[in-house]
């Protein structure tokens, strides 16, 4: 399994389902689950506050889990294009099946897909929240 770092508020979207595309200016050939990190980053933006109280009903994001794994999705494609609200390009990567973790599990960052040990994915896998 591979995994991907995303500031808040776009993780918790992400991984509440509400999310379906993730913005990127690269693409990939990856396909399959794709744990999702919440980094350390916030995204202070309008739009990003726009969201998050439509969505995660809170004003604050540091609310929000920080420099943890929280969930899983499964990552089906990457498309240039798209009419969704989330898409804003240049690539967006497209998501389905959003699976939450009990807790966060703590985790350092990096940029692009890293990739996980079997014993790593087992302990993701092995958080979900039933």
């Amino acid at each position: 399994m591979r995994w991907l770092t995303v500031q808040q508020p776009w993780a918790s979207l992400i991984v509440q389902g509400h999310k379906l595309i993730e913005n990127r200016p690269w693409s990939t050939d990856y396909r399959g689950d794709l744990a999702i990190h919440a980094g350390l980053g916030i995204d202070k933006g309008e739009r990003a506050s726009k969201f998050m109280r439509e969505y995660l009903h809170t004003d604050t994001v540091l609310s929000l889990p920080r420099g943890g794994m929280i969930g899983i999705v499964e990552l089906v494609g990457v498309t240039l294009q798209s009419e969704s609200k989330w898409f804003t390009g240049p690539i967006g990567l497209m998501f389905t099946n959003p699976r939450r973790l009990g807790e966060p599990i703590p985790w350092r960052g990096q940029l692009g897909l890293g990739n996980l040990t079997l014993h790593e994915e087992r302990a993701i896998r092995g958080a979900i929240a039933p």
